[in-house]
């Protein structure tokens, strides 16, 4: 019985360490097919739309006239995404490539570090950070795209 027990624990606790990993290659696996009703499945667009509106307000500054038009260009650039331009910027393989994306869970096994409990981080190729991903429920989305 107590076998039983640790294995179950030893399984549950390995699929919980995977299941970012996994949502990622599943976002990439629905991104190679142009299944934008897939992709909205691994995507919260809202919460993308916001990281890339204060990303871009970040990098203009924060504050005075840059920090207003990095705002104003952070908010049109975040209401352009959508799960359809998401799979026409991403259906590129090379694209994906550079975000450090894959459908190998081995891959992205070199790619994918944790950074919380609730926060996972994807790193391109070059080692600069490209996602993150958030933990819902037992699920993982995307909230977060470094343009």
């Amino acid at each position: 019985m107590l076998k039983k027990l640790i294995g179950i624990l030893v399984v549950a606790g390995a699929l919980a360490f995977l299941s970012p990993y996994y949502a990622v290659t599943q976002l990439t696996e629905a991104l190679e097919a142009e299944d934008a009703q897939a992709v909205d499945k691994y995507v919260d667009f809202d919460a993308v739309r916001g990281y890339v509106e204060n990303d871009m307000r970040q990098q203009a500054g924060g504050t005075g006239i840059a920090g207003a038009i990095g705002g104003f260009v952070g908010a049109a650039a975040g209401s352009m995404v959508t799960p359809d331009t998401m799979v026409a910027a991403l259906k590129d393989q090379s694209r994906r490539d550079s975000m450090g994306m894959s459908s190998s869970l081995r891959q992205m096994m070199h790619r994918g570090q944790w950074h919380s409990a609730d926060q996972f981080i994807v790193h391109n190729t070059e080692g600069r950070p490209t996602m993150l991903l958030t933990r819902r429920g037992i699920g993982w989305e995307v909230t977060g795209i470094k343009l």
